[in-house]
């Protein structure tokens, strides 16, 4: 989880499984949750399936469902998964090179 506190500030990407924001974000937020408190501000684009906005929270940008990465096919001689062509502008997640089983997320 990433916290940006009230007299936090970021500039750039962020990447978490929560962000929870009460401070300043100038960019792109990739989570599955993504919380905007009372003083939070985001101005950019929030890739996440759910997202909340507290009253006084502040959301200038655009809103993506977070890509859910089926497996098309494995290369039994290669340790990368094969994703779909499909791009909706969230970055593809691969699973470890030690992973013995494939789940679809």
């Amino acid at each position: 989880m990433v916290v940006i506190s009230h007299e936090g500030c970021v500039k750039g990407e962020i990447f978490a499984e929560k962000i929870v924001v009460n401070g300043v974000v100038n960019g792109s937020c990739y989570a599955n949750a993504v919380e905007i408190l009372e003083k939070g501000k985001i101005t950019g684009s929030a890739f996440s399936d759910n997202l909340s906005i507290d009253r006084g929270g502040l959301f200038f940008g655009d809103i993506h469902p977070m890509e859910k990465p089926a497996v098309s096919s494995i290369d039994k001689n290669s340790s990368q998964l094969a994703a779909p062509e499909k791009n909706s502008g969230a970055p593809k997640q691969l699973e470890p090179e030690s992973a013995k089983k494939v789940v679809n997320k």
